[in-house]
């Protein structure tokens, strides 16, 4: 009896000991929830933050940003040098880069790619990349029709040619947006506008496209042929277009979901203790655009009146999320502290719009204001609403509409104010700065100013940072006084991201690759670090 009690003891040891060192077998299906369709996944046609978090999975380029640092890191291209000059970059290629369906990806995947984001026939609304490339912007505008006199060149199969149009210092972090990735020529001949469809689409990053049904999901697999397969441990991506963000919440908070971004406002101080929530900061502002053709808004001092009429702290401390900014650029951006705009003066609004034709608000124009279904807008634009009919005796009605279609109504200049925001596209004050060109495909206010042109064209020409930074100073001042567009706040979203994803990181960018994200096993710490 003795003996048989020590062996069970022996046997229960070595049970123990087993099972300590079992991981439990977790299925790699990471869900995201988006606030709505895609409105592209084509990268070269890619232009909002849903589209770009959608293509960014399935199109790779020559350089992507670390998720964790924001730093570009070598991608397809494996190193690169540049000219004494600054205006030449050689990019060689990896030679197992290769698309979904086993082509290779060469440097003439680029050549292509690139110069149909410059055709104009294109219509990309992010081709103004392009034009840090040489004749990228002559291109695009139509003043030079040959294609081939774009600065970019196959000198082999794996090694690429850039010449720029003058030194770009920001250069390797503009290569890392999805505008220059490089699409499948053949299938994009062939199928077009469809070309990006679960049964036609030939993508080069991490993951393939396997269904699409509208407003229900997109579903994606491992690329079998992608270069860097070993390191892709997601089996399963879903992103479920989701508009109401009670339900997306919900969702996440009953194990369904595995990230939300932009949580309902009034939930923040509940979660604030959640170990899930975290307030992310983003290079990013939130803003007003201002239809500068309307009748109402021709008149200058009318823009300043409804800017000086809101009262942004109150809409801060409502929404729970963001901070003050009066400016246009936010503040800290790679150092440069943007001037200060128009500040919140009820009075003096009410002044500006009486000179201007409508005291009390009599006599207003009936006036929209547009905004999409999800998110916190709804909030905001009802404090808005109730800021001006209480400041300036003005009416504005809302208008609110799932998110392709405020991109529509935005980019023909179907509204009278609309809301907006804009998501830096590298860590500099230019990317905010040249949505105020006239010619620029995002002022999407129409606003012109000669003035404002010939600052951030001097600036683009000046290397001396204090220089620089000065000019584009004297530029926003400009914007902030003519007030096309009402900036509000920087953004910070309230997100959740789930204590079971590992390599998963907020970031300034608000974009996250998740070739190296997996789900976590039971005996995995987690780390947000």
């Amino acid at each position: 009896m003795k003996h048989l009690f020590s062996f069970c003891l022996i046997l229960l040891f070595f049970f123990a000991i087993s099972c300590k060192g079992k991981q439990s077998k977790v299925t790699q299906e990471y869900v995201e929830s988006i606030p709505g369709e895609p409105a592209y996944i084509d990268p070269g046609l890619a232009h909002d933050a849903v589209s770009v978090e959608v293509s960014v999975q399935l199109f790779e380029g020559l350089l992507e940003y670390d998720p964790k640092t924001q730093e570009p890191v070598p991608a397809l291209a494996t190193h690169y040098e540049i000219s004494s000059d600054g205006k030449t970059y050689i990019f060689h290629l990896r030679k197992n880069g290769k698309w979904s369906n086993g082509d290779p990806v060469t440097a003439h995947d680029f050549v292509s790619s690139w110069r149909r984001v410059a055709d104009p026939k294109t219509a990309s609304q992010y081709a103004f990349v392009i034009y840090f490339i040489r004749n990228g912007e002559e291109i695009n505008t139509g003043k030079v029709t040959d294609l081939t006199k774009l600065g970019v060149k196959a000198v082999d199969d794996y090694t690429l040619a850039v010449t720029l149009s003058k030194p770009t210092p920001f250069f390797p972090s503009i290569l890392c947006f999805p505008t220059l990735r490089p699409v499948h020529q053949k299938t994009v001949e062939t199928y077009g506008d469809q070309s990006t469809r679960p049964e036609n689409i030939v993508s080069n990053g991490p993951f393939i496209l396997t269904e699409w049904i509208p407003y229900k999901h997109l579903l994606m697999k491992p690329n079998p042929h992608y270069w860097d397969r070993k390191n892709v441990k997601l089996e399963t991506v879903k992103f479920l277009p989701i508009d109401d963000q009670e339900m997306a919440l919900k969702r996440f908070l009953n194990g369904e979901i595995h990230y939300v971004r932009d949580v309902p406002s009034l939930k923040v101080p509940m979660l604030e203790k959640n170990e899930e929530f975290v307030k992310a900061p983003q290079l990013a502002n939130f803003f007003l655009l201002v239809n500068v053709n309307r009748p109402q808004f021709k008149d200058k001092r009318v823009r300043q009146a409804l800017m000086m009429a809101i009262d942004r702290q109150k809409i801060v401390d409502v929404i729970h999320v963001g901070k003050v900014m009066s400016s246009f650029t936010p503040p800290g951006t790679a150092g440069y502290q943007p001037p200060e705009g128009l500040p919140f003066n009820p009075e003096r609004a009410k002044a500006l719009l009486a000179e201007a034709g409508f005291p009390e608000g009599k006599g207003f124009p009936k006036t929209m204001l547009s905004y999409e279904t999800s998110g916190n807008s709804k909030t905001i634009m009802e404090l808005l609403q109730n800021m001006w009919r209480e400041h300036l005796g003005i009416h504005v009605e809302l208008q609110n509409m799932d998110w392709k279609t405020l991109l529509k109504v935005r980019s023909v200049q179907d509204y009278d104010l609309a809301r907006s925001r804009w998501i830096g596209d590298y860590v500099d004050p230019n990317t905010f700065l040249e949505l105020g060109l006239s010619a620029h495909p995002h002022n999407q206010s129409k606003w012109v100013n000669p003035e404002y042109d010939s600052l951030i064209s001097k600036a683009s020409f000046t290397q001396n940072q204090k220089e620089r930074y000065a000019l584009f100073t004297q530029a926003e001042k400009l914007l902030l006084d003519e007030a096309p567009v009402l900036p509000i706040y920087t953004i910070t979203i309230p997100t959740m991201i789930s204590k079971k994803l590992e390599g998963f990181y907020p970031n300034l960018m608000d974009i996250h690759p998740l070739k190296g994200v997996s789900i976590k096993t039971e005996s995995k710490r987690i780390s947000r670090n």
